[in-house]
């Protein structure tokens, strides 16, 4: 039956044949042995026909050569095709590494915070870890100075190579490169930085940035905090002396957004005179 007729008529071929139908039923004119169907319809299949309106049972001994029970060509559910496809033991794939960090460390129960900011802070911590090779990446949930809980976790971590660079510091550096008969800018430790998580969907004001800005020290303490993840031996090693240039707090913005895509922002406390490039 070609598509696009909205009646068809064609003589039985062989035995008797009944056109199955996704959409509604076919209409069988026996006398004259031909077939009347909507347009829709998909393949055909043997039904019976016999002069006992009642059906032949599977109990029956003799049966027309040509005649079949429906049972016998009744074509398997989409149930039983899902189920002979499914394996004979299904097997239950091994969890995410953020799914085993959550699980490695769960928010306590004393804990001030909630558990979904709580994970959050993990999630980006695993980002800063395993995207961006930050090394000795922590988390704190209260202030190292007053020792009040923070608004919410917040996490710390040394980056691979120095994040921000005081304008007056680049110009002195460029400077001592210059007397050294040395161009570009110089090799710099990595310094620690403080990483404040957050979602998309959250809206942040100045006042919220100050009650944050309040509660953290001016770079973060190294060995507090609760350590996440294990170290190697040649991880870089942070600036031992105190950069006379970072006078202001500072830290990054980790914004998260539901594809788990995180952006950072550097946020400072204040107005910074503004980079050269």
């Amino acid at each position: 039956m070609r598509r696009g007729h909205e009646f068809n008529e064609r003589p039985f071929e062989g035995r008797k044949t009944r056109l199955i139908d996704s959409l509604g039923p076919a209409v069988v004119n026996r006398r004259s042995g031909t077939w009347r169907g909507i347009r829709g319809f998909e393949c055909f299949r043997p039904i019976i026909h016999h002069a006992d309106p009642k059906p032949p049972t599977a109990s029956s001994k003799t049966l027309h050569p040509y005649y079949t029970t429906m049972a016998a060509i009744e074509p398997p559910s989409a149930l039983q095709q899902h189920q002979q496809q499914l394996p004979a033991k299904s097997v239950v794939p091994h969890p995410s590494a953020l799914q085993l960090l959550f699980e490695t460390h769960r928010a306590p129960r004393d804990s001030p915070h909630p558990s979904h900011l709580y994970n959050l802070a993990l999630q980006i911590a695993h980002n800063l870890r395993h995207q961006h090779n930050w090394s000795d990446v922590r988390i704190y949930t209260h202030s190292p100075t007053t020792s009040r809980a923070f608004a919410r976790p917040l996490v710390s971590g040394l980056p691979p190579q120095r994040l921000y660079v005081h304008p007056d510091e680049q110009i002195a550096l460029l400077q001592r490169q210059k007397d050294a008969g040395k161009t570009g800018m110089p090799e710099l430790r990595s310094e620690r930085e403080w990483v404040l998580p957050s979602h998309l969907r959250e809206k942040w004001s100045l006042k919220r940035f100050g009650e944050v800005f309040d509660d953290i020290t001016m770079v973060p303490t190294a060995g507090c905090g609760k350590l996440l993840f294990e170290e190697n031996e040649d991880e870089d090693e942070e600036a031992s002396e105190e950069n006379q240039w970072r006078t202001t707090k500072r830290l990054l913005l980790a914004t998260l957004d539901d594809d788990s895509t995180v952006v950072y922002y550097i946020v400072h406390d204040g107005i910074v005179k503004p980079r050269q490039n």
